[in-house]
């Protein structure tokens, strides 16, 4: 499957490779970037492999709304819409080559597809999925209700699934379907890492 779904991205534009373990990604992502500056969508994957950390250490320009208080979260956002390179997980990606993702701010869409020229797009093989409707089904039933328990929301899914609820802090907001390349980026790179990272 990992070969199909490498050869379906390469067919859609994307610059997409394998590699087998979260280090040999983190490696990878540090010499894609070098010395640019870097934006950061919501990623435990990327939080776990250290990206973060390493670039920091090298002095690199870095904008993640993670790392910053609250009242400054919103206009880290922005800044990373306008680094150089921008890098974060996918919620899922199919067979066929779909990157599929459903945010609640919306800051993390829309980054990979309008912003940073350069993306960079981490995900392990847990994300792949046969098809849309599995890659929709995975958000609602493994990626939202993990996130909401991590932000300690009291959503229904954080306590029995996805209800397609109307709670105020509802994270399920935002579904993008990157069927290739946006016209505005220059390079968007997808690693697959043989391993399973993140929700």
């Amino acid at each position: 499957m990992v070969e199909r779904v490498i050869k379906n991205l390469k067919s859609r534009g994307f610059i997409a490779e394998y590699v087998q373990t979260g280090e040999e990604a983190r490696k990878r992502a540090l010499e894609l970037i070098g010395s640019a500056s870097c934006g950061f969508g919501g990623s435990v994957t990327v939080r776990d492999l250290r990206i973060y950390d390493s670039l920091l250490e090298n002095g690199n320009e870095l904008y993640w709304h993670w790392t910053v208080p609250d009242e400054k979260r919103n206009e880290t956002r922005k800044k990373a819409m306008q680094a150089d390179f921008y890098i974060a997980s996918a919620n899922a990606v199919s067979e066929d080559g779909l990157i599929v993702n459903t945010d609640g701010t919306g800051n993390r869409t829309a980054s990979m597809f309008y912003g940073p020229r350069n993306v960079i797009i981490i995900a392990g093989v847990n994300k792949l999925v046969p098809d849309l409707e599995a890659a929709l089904k995975r958000i609602r039933d493994i990626a939202s209700p993990m996130n909401a328990k991590r932000l300690g929301l009291k959503t229904p899914c954080a306590k029995t699934g996805c209800s397609d609820c109307s709670s105020a802090n509802r994270i399920c907001r935002i579904t993008t379907i990157m069927e290739a390349p946006s016209t505005h980026t220059e390079n968007v790179y997808v690693i697959i890492v043989g391993q399973e990272l993140g929700y």
